[in-house]
């Protein structure tokens, strides 16, 4: 399986078998664990909203709140610098760790220096760029009206292989790609009568992007559907070369993705109607973006990758709905990962089918006490909503957090404070428990950076930095 390590160096699996044998729960040495306490003002918890490591794996950029950047070299295992006043959605590092790039909805697209603390505005924000005239672009087909219809007059070459012809009449368009799976009809909009008034507008857009356009022809029975893609009339913008430097952000239903060398957007993804709510990340290698979604029937999750090259989906599933608390990928960037309470999905990107899952250990339910808030009804003012604690029954050991080692181990942060590594031994797998309870509080973030020497983890404002030794950053996959 693409998700466990098969081999690991003979010293890692002894210093693993003794630690075993010796206690259920070995600790971490006091030289290997470091806390970094990270409060605000009023002395209370920060949060993480996002977060980028240099690519050395030395340094960690965190998105704090409220509109904190901080800087924590993981080597040194100290906080470095802070930046107040940031309001990024979305952070990367520069190739040579010197700048990190901010960009946020309505913030403008910043790049900061890490060495002298000066910033530098690169562009306006994308929501305002989406709301300015966007450089026109070009699509391989021609709409030309004809008593009050609208009919095609040219088919360009890339369309000859499709069943569209000239004197097809246009009746529909849906402003999204086609899924093979999870796909239903909503969506289209009419272009007959009064409808095809605003037909121009679909032929504009972000580059990149992709629409479906529907046609009748007479004596066929049954529409025509194409899929068309707006080209920039500009030269096309490369992928840029340095893996996972790169920032993104969401404006309406588009995202719109940065270098974090050029602070500049280089391509643009649109999601279908039926999947804007949801979670994303972009993998490793910096070429895919993963995005999974409950779907509109509220009983499905959908899982979808997209090429950052093509902007196409190049691989699409449908799960039952479960709590999704994060999405990953694999170190290679060949499995898109969901995670759920009790196991980690694992997507085959090559053939869109999903794998066997990674299974946690299950432990006991416990009593915990949750804050719920409901609109007060008839009778309350609009808006007002009313507040009460109401107990549940929680697994302990539920997965919070997840992510994987260059090699191949997963680290799991669970709901009870635990962080687990999972591997491969012998074919079977092994679950190695750092500590008992080692964070203490529900694992909020859990990462291993780039070079797979540290494995970062925060819960409840400790920041916690764990050092591994050679023998288990040169542990590989077979």
């Amino acid at each position: 399986m693409g998700f466990g390590v098969s081999s690991l160096s003979l010293a890692i699996l002894l210093m693993m078998s003794v630690a075993l044998r010796a206690q259920e729960s070995p600790v971490i040495p006091d030289d290997s664990h470091e806390i970094i306490r990270l409060l605000d003002e009023k002395g209370k918890p920060e949060r993480i909203y996002d977060h980028a490591f240099s690519s050395d794996g030395r340094l960690l950029a965190l998105r704090m709140s409220p509109f904190k950047l901080r800087i924590i070299d993981l080597v040194k295992r100290k906080h470095q610098a802070a930046y107040e006043d940031t309001d990024f959605d979305s952070i990367a590092f520069s190739s040579d760790a010197k700048h990190i790039v901010g960009i946020g909805e309505h913030s403008d697209v910043t790049r900061i220096n890490i060495e002298n603390g000066e910033s530098k505005t690169i562009s306006r924000s994308p929501w305002e760029v989406a709301r300015a005239a966007l450089p026109p672009t070009k699509v391989d087909i021609e709409i030309s009206k004809s008593d009050g219809k609208l009919i095609v007059s040219k088919v360009g070459a890339s369309l000859e292989s499709t069943d569209v012809r000239s004197g097809d009449e246009l009746i529909s368009e849906k402003d999204s790609p086609i899924r093979e799976r999870g796909d239903n009809s909503k969506g289209w909009h009419s272009l007959l009568g009064m409808g095809g008034e605003n037909f121009p507008r679909i032929l504009k857009g972000r580059a990149n992007t992709w629409f479906q356009l529907r046609f009748r022809r007479e004596g066929k029975p049954d529409p025509i559907e194409i899929e068309l893609q707006r080209h920039s009339i500009e030269p096309e913008k490369t992928l840029p070369e340095a893996e996972g430097n790169i920032a993104f952000a969401r404006v309406y239903w588009e995202f719109v993705f940065y270098s974090g060398d050029s602070a500049t957007e280089f391509t643009a993804l649109k999601l279908r109607d039926t999947m804007r709510k949801g979670i994303g990340v972009v993998s490793p290698d910096g070429k895919l973006f993963g995005w999974v979604a409950v779907l509109d029937d509220g009983w499905k999750l959908c899982a979808e990758v997209y090429s950052l090259e093509t902007s196409r989906v190049v691989a699409s599933n449908i799960m039952g709905l479960q709590t999704c608390p994060c999405v990953r990928f694999s170190a290679n960037s060949k499995h898109f990962l969901v995670g759920t309470t009790n196991a980690v999905n694992v997507l085959d990107i090559e053939s869109g089918s999903w794998k066997e899952a990674v299974k946690l250990p299950e432990g006991p339910e416990v009593d915990r006490v949750v804050k719920r808030s409901v609109p007060m009804g008839l009778g309350g003012l609009k808006g007002m909503r009313s507040s009460y604690k109401e107990t549940v029954r929680t697994k302990v050991d539920a997965l919070s957090d997840f992510d994987f080692s260059p090699a191949g181990v997963l680290a799991v942060g669970s709901a009870a404070g635990d962080l687990t590594l999972v591997y491969k031994r012998n074919g079977k797998t092994q679950f190695l428990r750092l500590g008992d309870r080692l964070l203490k509080s529900r694992a909020a973030f859990v990462r291993f950076n780039p070079t797979g020497d540290r494995l970062v983890a925060f819960a409840n404002g400790n920041l916690h930095i764990l050092r591994f030794d050679e023998a288990f950053r040169n542990a590989h996959l077979k």
